[in-house]
């Protein structure tokens, strides 16, 4: 029998499980041709369900494991760093690293999930920007076909 190395507080666990089922819209809605949802779901949604996972879940669980924010950040920005590389590819994964540390940095400082999904959402949208540029440039951008609907 395999144990999970950290179990979630019962306040926890029904975000957990709701975000959970949440992780299946992005590839449900790439295979329905996303297109206009892309906003919703790259700047509003994406956010709300990976800061649930990541941060409410898997930060706050080992934050008091570990004994220190710093280590439960460093571990929780890796694993959210190889869950997007799984996704998007490996520049993808590697990518999204420093923004994720600064995420945890905001949830190690103040415990709430509404600057921490503000300010993914923030990053996501000036990231569609970016996008939209190297588009405009030429360029070929680092990002799953899911969200560029």
């Amino acid at each position: 029998m395999i144990a999970l190395a950290f179990r979630p507080q019962r306040r926890v666990l029904p975000w957990l499980l709701l975000s959970c089922a949440g992780l299946a819209v992005g590839p449900v809605l790439a295979f329905a041709g996303m297109g206009t949802w892309r906003l919703f779901v790259v700047v509003g949604l994406a956010p709300l369900l990976e800061e649930i996972v990541f941060r409410a879940g898997v930060q706050a669980e080992l934050t008091p494991l570990m004994r220190s924010g710093h280590a439960a950040n460093l571990v929780t920005s890796t694993l959210f760093g190889l869950a997007h590389g799984l996704v998007a590819g490996p520049a993808h994964g590697m990518a999204v690293l420093l923004p994720s540390l600064l995420l945890g940095e905001c949830w190690r400082r103040r415990p709430r999930l509404g600057p921490c999904v503000a300010l993914h959402g923030a990053m996501n949208a000036a990231w569609l920007l970016g996008l939209d540029a190297m588009w405009a440039g030429g360029l070929a951008p680092l990002t799953p076909s899911f969200a560029t609907g």
